[in-house]
């Protein structure tokens, strides 16, 4: 049986609790702007489609998976960091599920992004990728299977959900117990699909950077460039997404590895553990900030375009500059 107080208490001191507050901050401010973004986000994803791609399934689940992170997680990760353990102590099996969401959201999160990373490489270059509602399903149950067989590891003492009172949140619990799950935690779930993902943009970008000028030479009409525009613009945003993802989590599962004894500072702790957890409220601002084609749509959006006008605007023609 888990037990949210497998790893000792730490004593709040006032160093600690500066960090704690400035913790809630961070959570509150991520968890409204977050779940705002990401329902804008899906809206506009759904109602206007504002880029043809085989993705924009694997797209939407990408946020309704960070969304749970953002309305769920990350206000009970202030109520966690304002009363303590104590609090979660006799409601255990409520900080367990609050964990495994979060572990649930993160493993989901990452293959959706590795997934769409590989996608976009093969429609890049080799003009074909995961198309179709049948095979777009299959991934996506591959994709959920995988994420609860690895939870369902911690329900079989392979690794534990509860109380960190290192990170001070309903997280996994580091612990010596827990060392080897970590280890395969991290290296298989986290470090393996980065590593995939990484490897399928670049061979993406070496691809389209030798046959950039090319394209151009031999792409006399306008409607074919323009698909392949929109492809590598596609890819630019997918891929920020995936460098987003990669700058906020890889730090707390070098802390995964580096901490399964106790050693490391419980307010280099609690900072890493926050700054994970606000990769699910930045979609909207990546989808904004790289692809023309979704701020025409979020322009619509809000004046209450329809789509058959924001279609006939003809937004964004798209260039190949990578």
């Amino acid at each position: 049986m888990m037990n949210v107080t497998d790893n000792a208490p730490v004593t709040t001191s006032g160093t600690v609790t500066g960090v704690l507050i400035f913790s809630c901050v961070v959570f509150g401010v991520a968890g409204v702007v977050g779940t705002t973004g990401n329902v804008t986000t899906l809206v506009t994803l759904v109602k206007y489609r504002p880029f043809q791609s085989a993705e924009i399934v694997l797209f939407a689940n990408l946020l309704l998976s960070d969304m749970f992170v953002t309305a769920i997680a990350d206000p009970m990760s202030i109520i966690a960091k304002t009363l303590g353990w104590k609090f979660f102590s006799p409601l255990q099996p409520l900080c367990v599920i609050i964990g495994t969401i979060c572990t649930v959201s993160c493993v989901v999160s990452l293959l959706t992004i590795a997934t769409i990373g590989v996608n976009r490489y093969l429609i890049v270059c080799h003009s074909h990728g995961f198309d179709g509602k049948r095979v777009q399903s299959i991934i996506l149950t591959c994709i959920y299977g995988w994420a609860l067989t690895v939870v369902s590891m911690t329900f079989f003492g392979f690794g534990r959900h509860g109380f960190n009172h290192k990170t001070h949140m309903c997280l996994l619990v580091q612990s010596p117990s827990t060392g080897r799950f970590m280890v395969f935690f991290v290296v298989v779930c986290l470090w393996t699909p980065m590593l995939a993902t990484l490897l399928s943009y670049g061979n993406l970008y070496h691809r389209v950077a030798k046959s950039r000028r090319r394209i151009v030479a031999v792409t006399k009409g306008n409607r074919r460039r323009k698909k392949q525009g929109d492809s590598v613009q596609l890819a630019k945003t997918a891929f920020t997404i995936f460098s987003v993802f990669v700058i906020c989590w890889f730090p707390i599962s070098l802390l995964f590895l580096l901490d399964r004894h106790g050693g490391v500072n419980t307010n280099v702790s609690i900072l890493l553990s926050t700054f994970a957890h606000i990769h699910p409220s930045l979609n909207f601002f990546v989808f904004y900030g790289t692809n023309k084609r979704f701020r025409n749509a979020v322009k619509a959006l809000v004046l209450g375009k329809s789509r058959q006008v924001l279609n006939n605007q003809s937004i964004a023609t798209i260039t190949t500059e990578m």
